[in-house]
């Protein structure tokens, strides 16, 4: 009988050294995840409390995103005034979540046209590397402004 309850114990004792830091920041040695922390660097996501008017840049911008890994430059120049066109409406997007800070949105809205704008325009004459490059930069605003929507 002994020799179970000592291997019992030995059991969970090596569950326990294995499970690391599974206390949920209950025994003060480790710190949880706080899920208001938590941000997307994946421009294929996008929070469902999103204004509108961004899905549809957002289902705009998913093709030229495709396009830019299989450099199609033809593709993303054709598609760059599209896109500016839907972005210009995502700066005057209204707040559809009650924690959203407007005047940070507004700024990263800001950028992202910005970014669009210039995209538009090195797609008239400018060359490969550098539509791709911009198209990244247009990624990387859309995802700043998506994390503030969530």
């Amino acid at each position: 009988m002994r020799k179970f309850v000592f291997l019992s114990l030995l059991l969970l004792a090596a569950t326990a050294v294995l499970a690391g830091g599974k206390c949920q920041g209950r025994c003060g040695g480790c710190t949880p995840r706080a899920d208001w922390a938590y941000s997307s660097q994946d421009a294929h996501y996008i929070p469902e409390c999103a204004p509108a008017s961004l899905k549809r840049f957002h289902e705009a911008m998913i093709p030229m995103m495709e396009a830019r890994k299989s450099h199609e430059s033809a593709y993303i120049r054709e598609r760059a005034e599209r896109l500016y066109r839907e972005v210009r409406d995502v700066k005057n997007a209204k707040a559809c979540c009650g924690d959203m800070n407007m005047k940070q949105f507004k700024r990263a809205a800001k950028d992202l046209t910005k970014s669009c704008d210039r995209l538009r325009d090195i797609s008239f004459g400018g060359t490969n590397d550098a539509v791709y490059d911009q198209m990244k930069q247009v990624e990387e605003d859309f995802i700043r402004l998506a994390n503030l929507c969530d």
